[in-house]
């Protein structure tokens, strides 16, 4: 058996976790980013416009999509990994 699951680890969990640290970075981001803009423009004195929604939406699912493309292959490769292969190799 693969020694993941007999530490109780499914792969389908393996790949979540990275998923949950994207959702929470782009999250964050996502509301500090809204905070600055906020803080920006009223600290000038004609102020400027706040962007528009579309654009918000996209970078989000830009951003959201590369770092989900940033995990999923290194994650693919660890679920894929034999660990007592691994570990006797060294």
């Amino acid at each position: 058996r693969n020694p993941r699951r007999r530490l109780g680890r499914s792969d389908r969990r393996t790949l979540a976790t990275g998923g949950w640290v994207v959702a929470f970075g782009v999250g964050s981001g996502a509301v500090l980013t809204f905070a600055a803009t906020r803080v920006a423009a009223s600290m000038t004195s004609d102020g400027f416009p706040p962007p528009d929604p579309a654009v918000w939406a996209g970078a989000i699912l830009l951003i959201t999509a590369v770092a989900a493309a940033a995990h999923i292959g290194p994650a693919r490769r660890v679920v894929r990994l034999d660990l007592t292969r691994t570990l006797h190799a060294d």
